[in-house]
């Protein structure tokens, strides 16, 4: 008999009121917005209390593990606000999604997914109308805010990006031009207009952590870490502080383990910094081993290091003589983290084979083996302490992340195979988002990104740029509502010209009655149906559908352009539609003879289509300054003296 145990879920978070971020002021300056793990929490400045709780969709919300969700909700892990008087706040995630929200209404106008890995950094633009990106996966990411969807990413770092700042271009440039700093301790400018980088600032020896531009664009300021130290050949998988809190203890990929100590020393040369104190790190002794050292822990009374190899056991010494002392096997796969109790006797591991194991320091016996059950997801930082209430109905958790969360037992029972086939599935779908794709997605990107396409993907120089989307769960299932809507809609075309040849020959009585429309495709025509299926996909997502659809499917959705362009529907998503398709597949179609019929008649039909477009929205822009000069003229205020008051404003105090 299968052994079921009751399911705990997620019952709230409390005590948090800015969980890392930087917190930013709205444009009145009477809210304060500040990261609340997840959620962004707007507090009233005056009268300290909480106005508002911005909250994510269900999707990424945060609690127990369920069958389809085991991750925890995204933390917050950077805040901007726009330019001016709009009330839009723009936040950056760890998943990498980027979401603006409407302080005036307390809703998420749009949600941005480009980047694969936690955002870094953001800005907007002198005008509000776009928003730079930086992130952990070293891309940058300029982002159109009014349109709802990625322009292009840039590509040059080496290391997460740190900071962003907008340039103008006194007016020669419709974008001008942004600057990025980064951990791999360069600065680089960006041409906005060709996506390229002009320029790279060196010189810093650490990483930079922060920039920006005087009002007067003529100096830019860096922030930078002044000193680091060498202390590996290879990658540093862990830090131990020593009992005694004189030093710690490192351990490296490159099979040793290094101790250091604190010292402190006198700064010497001339100038005011001479004879100063300075805090100095020294290295004392190296301990070196068979395999690569992944975790390594002291004991609280100083005699025992414990040391994790690659090869899955578990090295003791004696601090003192670095002596080899005991070997703990057990693991199947290598051991990822480790402690020891505070009274030093018991050692507990942690494994990626998934158990737990509680040895013994005496004689190296395991005394315990424990198996994941069930995963409470839903804390950005080390959980440090843990309450179970006296009935066992609830836990309560506090962690590194400042906050405290509730958790309710409920009546839902669950099954730890199941589980574990929920973990599986949730793993596959992370490693489907993030696929970065093979050969054919890569010239893809080329084509997409331009002229300088071949940078994007891999050819070339560094610094250029690519696509802004990303192949997420979403836009794959826009690519695949795309491709069954084309076929469907090619069924039905089918079964209109077999009605229509029944017709012309005569044939059956009941074809003259009328051809009943298809329910599958809620009595649309075949083209509407494509339309309806288009004009779902989000805004951010069409590019990465599109990217992922079949050539022949491409070439069906080209057919259907000419027909919804001569309707007027649609027009500036038939337009950019258009322009994807044939930066994407611009070699096919050159080489097909049958599809330029269809690339004449879109030919004849785009440009007078969107001069169309451009001709209503010229009309309504005179039609608005037209009203704005008449509210002006009987306000008694005329349009000088409106620029006067605007440029007193914004000028620096």
């Amino acid at each position: 008999m299968v052994k079921a145990y009751l399911r705990y879920e997620f019952g709230g978070a409390f005590g948090v009121v800015n969980s890392g971020p930087a917190p930013c002021y709205d444009a009145s300056g009477k809210l304060l917005v500040t990261a609340a793990l997840e959620n962004l929490a707007v507090w009233n400045v005056k009268q300290g209390s909480l106005a508002a709780t911005l909250v994510p969709g269900p999707s990424t919300s945060g609690g127990a593990s369920t069958s389809s969700s085991h991750a925890a909700a995204a933390e917050v892990t950077c805040i901007t606000r726009a330019p001016g008087n709009s009330p839009l706040i723009a936040a950056g995630y760890a998943d990498g999604s980027v979401r603006i929200w409407d302080l005036s209404s307390n809703d998420c106008v749009v949600t941005l997914k480009g980047h694969k890995a936690g955002v870094t950094a953001l800005r907007f633009s002198p005008s509000g109308a776009q928003l730079g990106s930086g992130s952990k996966d070293t891309d940058i990411i300029l982002w159109d805010v009014v349109g709802e969807t990625g322009l292009f990413r840039l590509r040059g770092h080496k290391d997460q990006v740190t900071d962003l700042a907008f340039v103008s271009s006194g007016g020669s440039s419709s974008y001008g031009w942004l600057v990025s700093s980064s951990k791999d301790s360069l600065v680089k400018a960006w041409d906005l207009d060709t996506q390229h980088c002009c320029q790279t600032l060196t010189g810093h020896k650490g990483e930079v952590w922060a920039l920006d531009v005087d009002p007067a664009e003529s100096r830019l300021v860096t922030e930078r870490i002044f000193s680091d130290t060498s202390a590996h050949e290879g990658a540093v998988w862990s830090i131990a502080a020593l009992p005694d809190n004189t030093g710690f203890v490192t351990g490296s990929a490159d099979k040793t383990v290094k101790f250091w100590q604190w010292s402190v020393a006198l700064l010497p040369g001339g100038g005011g910094a001479a004879g100063q104190r300075s805090l100095r790190l020294s290295h004392v002794r190296t301990l070196r081993m068979a395999d690569d050292v992944l975790c390594c822990r002291v004991s609280p009374d100083g005699k025992l290091l414990a040391v994790a190899l690659l090869d899955a056991t578990i090295k003791v010494f004696f601090t003192d003589s670095l002596k080899f002392f005991l070997s703990l096997y057990g693991h199947k796969l290598p051991v990822l983290s480790l402690d020891i109790s505070s009274d030093s006797t018991l050692l507990v591991s942690g494994s990626a084979d998934k158990n737990i194991k509680v040895w013994g320091l005496d004689f190296g016996d395991c005394h315990r083996s424990s198996e994941q059950l069930l995963e409470l997801a839903g804390h950005h930082g080390e959980v440090w302490c843990c309450a179970v209430s006296c009935f066992g109905d609830f836990v309560i958790t506090g962690s590194h992340d400042r906050s405290l969360r509730r958790w309710q037992r409920s009546s839902e029972p669950f099954f730890v195979e199941e589980e574990k086939e929920a973990r599986l599935e949730s793993m596959f779908e992370a490693d489907l988002e993030a696929d970065k794709g093979g050969p054919q997605d890569s010239g893809a990107e080329a084509a997409l990104a331009g002229p300088l396409g071949r940078v994007a993907a891999g050819e070339g120089e560094e610094g250029g740029a690519a696509p802004a989307g990303r192949k997420t769960l979403e836009s794959v299932s826009a690519a695949d509502a795309l491709v069954d809507a084309l076929e469907m809609a090619a069924h039905e075309e089918e079964r209109h010209r077999d009605h229509q040849k029944q017709l012309a020959a005569g044939g059956k009585s009941g074809a003259a009655q009328g051809l009943a429309p298809n329910p599958m495709m809620l009595g649309l025509t075949g083209s509407a149906y494509v339309l309806r299926a288009l004009s779902s996909v989000r805004a951010s997502d069409l590019e990465s559908a599109l990217l992922m659809l079949p050539f022949t499917d491409a070439l069906r959705l080209l057919g259907y352009l000419p027909t919804w362009l001569e309707q007027g529907s649609a027009i500036e998503l038939s337009t950019r539609v258009a322009v994807l398709l044939l930066r994407l597949h611009h070699s096919q179609l050159v080489a097909t003879a049958s599809a330029r019929p269809l690339l004449l008649k879109l030919h004849k039909r785009l440009h007078p289509a969107v001069q169309g477009l451009k001709d209503v929205l010229g009309v309504n822009m005179a039609a608005l300054q037209y009203l704005q000069r008449a509210s002006s003229e009987r306000s008694g205020i005329t349009t000088e003296q409106r620029l006067m008051m605007a440029r007193k404003a914004l000028a620096p105090r």
